[in-house]
C-alpha cells in the first residue's frame, strides 16, 4: 500500500518527459547517455519495503522515495544515474580531468511537489527531521575500475569500487572506517576528504572518499581527477596487498545516487543539475604506439586482452583530444520501448532461425500415410514388418495419461530402431548420439546467469517437449529465443557468462547416466524386445537429467566453494573443454562407424529426398520425418552460432573471416560428422570468452 500511494502522489505531475520506476525496473538502456535504475539489489531486503524513482527525462533530474524499517546491516538498495558514452571505457591515464557536478537533498515524507530548494538551511531542517526517523542514507558518487576493459562494466567483477560521498544522514558505514585505515587527504576545490580503503567480502578493493570535517556538500561541481590521480599514483604504496590493484585502469562505471540503509517511514532523496565533462589528450594504445605510453614498467610493451577489445576509437594510432558534456542529454521516455525496439529488431533479423519451425511444421503433414499403420501395431501391441514381429509395451510408467502419450512414441521409435529400414536406422542412430552435445549445451546454458529467459533458464522444457513435438521444431525456437533475449553484451561479464565449476562438473555424468545409458542399448541389445523397453527409459532422458544434474552440482557445492573464483573461470573452461571433446569422440567414433555400413548414397541417409511431393510408403514417411528434424534442429544451432559469433565480432571479441570459416567448417564437419562439429564450435566460443573473464 506504502508504494502505490507513493505512485499516486510522485506521479500526479507525471508529464510525457516524467516516468516512474520501482524496485528491479530501470528506466533506459546501458548504451544511453543517462540510464536510471532505483537497485532494490538486496535479496535480505523485507516484502514490506520499496523504492520508487521518479524520472524527469527534460531537465534532467530524479526524486527517489524509499522506505526499509528492517535493519538488516547492510544496503538495501542504492538507486542510481548512471553515465553513458561511446568512449567509455576508457584508461584513466587518457584523462586530465573528470569534472563532476550535482545538486542533491533529503526530505521526509513523500512530498507531493518534487522538492528543488538545495540551501543549507532546508537541509539543516531536514536533517534534524529524518535523523529522528532513524534514516541512515548517504549521497554518493560510484565508480568501478579495472585492468580489463569489459570488467569495468559489471560491479560484481571490477577489481576497484571508488566512492565520493558528500553527505550521509544518520550514521551509515563505509570500509575502512573501523580500522581507520585512511590513506591520504585531498583537497578538491573547497572541499576536503579523506581517502579510506578497505576489500569487501569479494575482495573488491573499495575505496571511499568522505568529507573530512562530516560537512554535507549539497552542491557539488569539481575536478575528481586527483583522488583519481591519488589511486593511479599512491595507492599501491599504503595497501597491505597492493599486487592485484590494477596499474594503469580503465574507468567504466559512473554512476551518481544514494546508497539507502534504513528509515521508520518514507523519505525522499533528490538529485539535479547532474553532469560529467571528461577532458584529456587520449593515447590510444596498440601495438604500433605502445612504446610512447607513460605506463608502469614493461606493460607498455605488449597489448593485453582487454585493449584488443577496445572501441573502434582505440585502432586509430594518434592522439585526440576528448571533452565531452554529459549533461542535458534527454532519456526516451519508456525504458519498455527502448528494450521492445531492440528485441523487435533482434527477433527480425533473426527469423530465418524461427523459419526452420516452419519447414518443420511441413515435413510432419508428411507424415500422414504411416498414422494408420503404427495405430494398428500398438493396438495389436506388436511390431511387424516384412521379416518378422516383435512384442511391444503399451505401458511402462504406471501413470495412465504418460502411458498412453509414449505408446505412440515408442512405436514410431521402433521403426527406427528395430533395423527394418536400414536407413532409417543408421541416420538415427547418428541423429540421437549427435543431440547428446546439444542436450549438453542445454544444459549448461540454463546455468548461465545471463540466460533469464524460460526456454533457455529451465534445460528440462525444450527437450521433453521436443519428445512430444520433434526437436527439429522446438531447436530452432529455442534458439532463435536465445538469440533475442541474451545479446552479446550480457556474456561478457564473468559474474553473467560463469555457469560455475560444480554444473560444469556434472555435466558429463549426467549425460552418461541420464542419456548415454538407455540411448546405446535401444539401438544395440540383441533383443528387439528389450530395445523397446530401453527406449521407454531414454524417452524421459530430460526428466532424469535434470534431477540428475541438480543433484550432482548441489552435491558439489556442498562440499566446497565452487562459484566462480577468477581462477573459477579456467576451471570451468579446462572442465567444458574435456566434456566437449569426450562427448565430440563418442559423436564422431559413431559418425565413422555408420558411414561404411551405409548401401547406396549417403546424402539420401540424411538429407530429405522429398521437397514439393508427398512420400507415400509408410516407411519413408517416417524415415523423411526424421531426415528434416535432423536437418532443422542443426540448421537452427549453427545459425544460432553464426549468429551469436556476429554479436561478439560487433562486441570487439572476435573477427571473423566468413568465407574461410565455412569452408573450414564444412570440411571439418563432413569429417567429425555435424553434432561434433556443432559442439566444438560452441566450445570455441566459450575460449573467446574466457579472457573477457
Amino acid at each position: 500500500m506504502k508504494a502505490v500511494a507513493l505512485l499516486l502522489g510522485v506521479a500526479s505531475a507525471t508529464s510525457d518527459h516524467v516516468t516512474t520506476v520501482c524496485d528491479r525496473q530501470r528506466l533506459g538502456e546501458f548504451n544511453d547517455s543517462l540510464m536510471y535504475y532505483p537497485n532494490a539489489w538486496n535479496e535480505k531486503s523485507p516484502k514490506s519495503g520499496f523504492v520508487c524513482m521518479r524520472v524527469d527525462n527534460s531537465t534532467p533530474e530524479f526524486d527517489v522515495t524509499w522506505n526499509w524499517d528492517k535493519d538488516i546491516q547492510d544496503v538495501h538498495s542504492f538507486p542510481y544515474v548512471r553515465f553513458s558514452h561511446k568512449d567509455i571505457p576508457l584508461r584513466l591515464s587518457s584523462l586530465q580531468s573528470i569534472r563532476l557536478s550535482t545538486r542533491w537533498m533529503y526530505t521526509p515524507g513523500s512530498p507531493s511537489e518534487p522538492p528543488r530548494d538545495f540551501t543549507q538551511s532546508v537541509w539543516a531542517e531536514n536533517k534534524v527531521e529524518l535523523q529522528r526517523q532513524g534514516v541512515q542514507a548517504n549521497a554518493a558518487w560510484d565508480f568501478f575500475l579495472d585492468d580489463d576493459r569489459n570488467r569495468t562494466l559489471y560491479p560484481q567483477d571490477a577489481a576497484i569500487e571508488f566512492m565520493v560521498w558528500l553527505g550521509r544522514v544518520g550514521d551509515p558505514w563505509w570500509l575502512g572506517r573501523q580500522e581507520n585505515m585512511i590513506l591520504s587527504n585531498v583537497t578538491l576545490g573547497e572541499t576536503e576528504f579523506s581517502l579510506y580503503y578497505g576489500r569487501n567480502s569479494g575482495g573488491t578493493h573499495v575505496f571511499t572518499a568522505v568529507t573530512r570535517n562530516g560537512e554535507d556538500v549539497l552542491s557539488f561541481d569539481e575536478d575528481f581527477y586527483p583522488l583519481f590521480e591519488y589511486i593511479l599514483e599512491q595507492a599501491h604504496k599504503h595497501i597491505d596487498t597492493p599486487n592485484d590493484l590494477p596499474k594503469d585502469p580503465w574507468l567504466g562505471i559512473v554512476e551518481f545516487g544514494t546508497e539507502t540503509w534504513l528509515s521508520d517511514g518514507n523519505v525522499t532523496f533528490t538529485a539535479a543539475d547532474f553532469g560529467m565533462e571528461l577532458n584529456g589528450p587520449v593515447r590510444n594504445r596498440t601495438k604500433t604506439n605502445s612504446s610512447d605510453e607513460d605506463g608502469a614498467g614493461g606493460d607498455g610493451d605488449s597489448t593485453d586482452a582487454s585493449d584488443g577489445n577496445s572501441s573502434d576509437n582505440d585502432e586509430e594510432d594518434h592522439a585526440s583530444t576528448l571533452s565531452r558534456s554529459m549533461v542535458g542529454y534527454v532519456l526516451m521516455s519508456s525504458t519498455t520501448s527502448v528494450a521492445t525496439e531492440s528485441r523487435l529488431w533482434r527477433a527480425l533479423f533473426a527469423f530465418p532461425i524461427l523459419a526452420l519451425s516452419g519447414l518443420m511444421i511441413r515435413a510432419f503433414a508428411m507424415g500422414e500415410p504411416v498414422g494408420p499403420v503404427l495405430q494398428n501395431m500398438l493396438e495389436n501391441a506388436q511390431f511387424t514388418w516384412d521379416g518378422g514381429s516383435v512384442k511391444i509395451l503399451k505401458e511402462f510408467y504406471g501413470i495412465p495419461l504418460l502411458d498412453e502419450i509414449f505408446a505412440h512414441i515408442t512405436v514410431a521409435f521402433a521403426q527406427l530402431q528395430f533395423f527394418s529400414d536400414p536407413r532409417a536406422y543408421w541416420h538415427s542412430l547418428v541423429f540421437l548420439t549427435d543431440f547428446a552435445g546439444m542436450y549438453m549445451v542445454f544444459l549448461i546454458e540454463g546455468y548461465r546467469p545471463a540466460n533469464r529467459f524460460p526456454l533457455v533458464r529451465l534445460p528440462f522444457i525444450i527437450p521433453f517437449l521436443a519428445q512430444l513435438m520433434g526437436i527439429g521444431f522446438l531447436a530452432p525456437v529455442y534458439f532463435f529465443s536465445f538469440y533475442v533475449f541474451t545479446p552479446a553484451y550480457k556474456l561478457t561479464p564473468p559474474s553473467l557468462h560463469r555457469p560455475g565449476v560444480a554444473p560444469c562438473i556434472a555435466l558429463l555424468p549426467t549425460i552418461i547416466m541420464a542419456y548415454f545409458s538407455s540411448h546405446f542399448p535401444s539401438f544395440f541389445h540383441p533383443s528387439l524386445e528389450a530395445r523397446n523397453w530401453w527406449n521407454w527409459i531414454w524417452q524421459l532422458f530430460p526428466g532424469w537429467g535434470s534431477f540428475t544434474m541438480l543433484a550432482i552440482s548441489k552435491t558439489i557445492s556442498g562440499v566446497g566453494k565452487t562459484r566462480s573464483s577468477r581462477d573459477g573461470s579456467n576451471q570451468e573452461l579446462v572442465i567444458l573443454r574435456v566434456t566437449v571433446y569426450l562427448l565430440a569422440f563418442i559423436s564422431t567414433a559413431t559418425w565413422w562407424y555408420v558411414i561404411p555400413k551405409i548401401e547406396g548414397p549417403v546424402p539420401e541417409v540424411f538429407i530429405p529426398q522429398y521437397f514439393v511431393e508427398y512420400p507415400q510408403e509408410p516407411e519413408e514417411c517416417l524415415r523423411t520425418i526424421i531426415q528434416y528434424d535432423y536437418v532443422c534442429t542443426y540448421s537452427a544451432g549453427f545459425l544460432w552460432l553464426a549468429y551469436h559469433f556476429s554479436d561478439l565480432e560487433k562486441a570487439g571479441i572476435c573477427e571473423v573471416p566468413w568465407i574461410r570459416a565455412l569452408v573450414v567448417a564444412g570440411v571439418v564437419g563432413a569429417v567429425v560428422g555435424p553434432g561434433s562439429l556443432f559442439i566444438l564450435i560452441w566450445l570455441l566460443r566459450e575460449e573467446l570468452l574466457a579472457p573477457q573473464d
